[in-house]
């Protein structure tokens, strides 16, 4: 049941527990236990409850009450308060029992919804109006039920052999909650079942019935599969959870943009940068983890507005820098105020779109040689290189051109081969490749064909990534036949460490008519991909193979998938996506923040 918001839009939720007598030997008093929780948290304070009594579920006037009970303790969302009503407020017709809290002395009490039906147990009360039948020459089918029994009053000996089951007993249970940070799992992205043990506080005397259910603000953990138990006894159960991460909101609102995200490190904990557009307004976020495992997000900050189709995340310095195509088309760059990004100047324009022959239509950034860099590509067929006069980004010179492409290019990517920057480009469906004489990319060489177009198996169309796995690596979408086309992820390898030449390239994906957008990167030094297709998240994590690898088929991690960014977060990978309105982060060894398993038990 839930309270409406109050003055301090506190809302509460209380679960009815326990209601018992406490007996008729000791007075008319009625002890109540429950659980009370904060949003989706169990409470833990000292808060006031308020109780009336009503003969309707809804509306109706008091019958008794309100009774106040102040002060009560509040621990990990259990209490118990103690009611007094009389025994005349419990004749054998129906009651219900209505329940207001509020914080310790704090504004006006607030109703919970729905009221509380009251079972047998208090009825016992009503035995006290019998105070003239001190003797019962007979009793009727049924008169005596076992709330007007008094505890202890039945010994042994009164009872014949067999006359009591365990159907004619008040069930006994027991509940808890298991924290999915609790479990005993590595968190792969492919869900892995692990086992839990629960060992009853006290055992029961046959084997309980147990039910789980799921507590997330996460929709995708349910999707992982059901909760199972192996076992069960009258001293516990074992249950077998699919454990995997869940992709943990960072951002949302209206339809994001097709810049993919950029994840870093920063000064410990993971950040992301995006493109979101929320209603008619489009921004470049910016947001960093409040911890190292990037399971909660604080809101982003907007850095530009604008459709921005490009950016690039890194360390300038001890400050996160970001570099981005600008709503101009041309290249800005903005560095954070302090180590964390906590605060931000305005961007500064390093290249205009002029300088770049029209604007910037391909991006790709990175550290070359400490200093901040760039890669991009115009609209048309040239290729630009532009790296900063030092670490922090503060001076630039002009962009210099590296590739004037026979077509035009549609796909580019840098990276550093060597010791030096190299980068690897798509023009008329062909995959090119230079790597600069020298380790702050002054000059270039003209570049070598990796890949050359094939009709029939291989015609390079983008999404191509450049990697250093101690060979230059290359990974790129291509188009697989021309009268009905399929699509596919392919990779080649320089033959050498600074790739002289290349080898013939290999399947990474089998061919499908749905295009991929693939985000590769190192784990353990050996390549991994994720991509989106068919509005779902895949990873591909590969094996070395003697000198080259061999992917196996995807994992599917997430549904609504539309770009992805694929980087080492903390020794484990990690994925930042866009897909349903939200900008999205997950982490293999990141279990479901604010997530456990409910359980309870009660004897058969």
């Amino acid at each position: 049941m839930k309270i409406k918001p109050c003055p301090t839009f506190l809302i509460l939720t209380c679960f009815v527990l326990f209601l018992g007598h406490r007996s008729l030997a000791q007075g008319n008093a009625v002890t109540y236990q429950g659980r009370l929780n904060t949003g989706v948290n169990p409470a833990t304070g000292i808060y006031d409850f308020e109780f009336s009594l009503f003969a309707d579920a809804t509306g109706g006037s008091i019958l008794d009450g309100p009774l106040t009970n102040l002060a009560v303790s509040v621990s990990n969302g259990l209490f118990t308060a103690e009611v007094n009503f009389g025994k005349s407020a419990f004749p054998g017709d129906q009651r219900w029992l209505e329940i207001g809290v509020r914080s310790n002395g704090t504004g006006g009490f607030v109703a919970l919804s729905p009221r509380q039906k009251i079972t047998y147990t208090p009825y016992a009360l009503r035995a006290l109006n019998a105070e003239s039948a001190l003797v019962a020459s007979g009793v009727e089918a049924g008169g005596i039920n076992a709330a007007a029994i008094a505890p202890g009053s039945i010994t042994a000996d009164k009872l014949a052999s067999n006359s009591v089951g365990l159907g004619q007993l008040s069930r006994r249970y027991l509940s808890g909650a298991i924290p999915y940070s609790a479990l005993p799992s590595s968190y792969f992205f492919a869900t892995a079942v692990v086992e839990q043990q629960i060992n009853f506080a006290v055992p029961f005397n046959a084997t309980p019935v147990i039910t789980l259910t799921t507590d997330t603000p996460h929709p995708g953990l349910p999707a992982k599969g059901a909760l199972l138990i192996s076992t069960r006894s009258t001293n516990g159960f074992k249950v077998r959870v699919p454990a995997a991460p869940v992709g943990v909101e960072i951002a949302r609102g209206g339809e994001f943009g097709v810049n993919r995200p950029t994840i870093r490190v920063v000064n410990g904990n993971p950040a992301v940068v995006g493109t979101a557009q929320v209603g008619l307004t489009t921004g470049l976020l910016y947001s960093r983890s409040t911890d190292t495992a990037g399971a909660n997000w604080p809101t982003p900050v907007i850095l530009a507005s604008g459709f921005l189709t490009g950016s690039s995340l890194d360390m300038a310095g001890n400050s996160p820098a970001i570099t981005f195509i600008d709503a101009l088309g041309g290249i800005s760059f903005v560095r954070a105020n302090d180590t964390n990004g906590t605060s931000w100047p305005s961007p500064t324009q390093i290249v205009t779109p002029t300088a770049l022959g029209g604007g910037a239509g391909r991006f790709s950034g990175g550290l070359v040689n400490g200093n901040p860099a760039l890669l991009t590509a115009n609209f048309g067929n040239t290729l630009y290189f532009l790296r900063a006069n030092d670490a922090i980004g503060s001076s630039w010179g002009p962009p210099a051109v590296v590739f004037t492409a026979p077509g035009n290019l549609v796909s580019s990517s840098l990276a550093m081969v060597s010791g030096r920057p190299a980068y690897a480009a798509i023009a008329s469906n062909t995959v090119y490749y230079a790597r600069a004489n020298d380790a702050n990319g002054s000059s270039w060489p003209a570049p070598a064909t990796a890949v050359s177009p094939n009709s029939t198996n291989n015609l390079p169309i983008g999404s191509v990534t450049l990697l250093d796995t101690g060979r230059p690596f290359i990974g790129y979408m291509t188009q697989v036949g021309v009268s009905s086309p399929n699509l596919r992820l392919l990779f080649t390898q320089g033959t050498d460490a600074i790739g002289t030449s290349w080898e013939v390239s290999r399947s990474i994906t089998e061919p499908s008519p749905t295009a991929f957008l693939p985000s590769f990167n190192l784990a353990g030094g050996l390549p991994v991909v994720s991509y989106a297709q068919n509005g779902k998240l895949y990873l591909v994590q590969s094996f070395a193979v003697g000198p080259s690898y061999l992917f196996p088929a995807g994992q599917e991690l997430e549904p609504g998938i539309e770009t992805s960014m694929l980087e080492m977060v903390n020794g484990q990978l990690a994925i930042a996506f866009h897909g349903n309105g939200s900008l999205r982060f997950i982490r293999q060894g990141t279990p479901p923040p604010n997530s456990a398993i409910n359980w309870i038990a009660v004897e058969q």
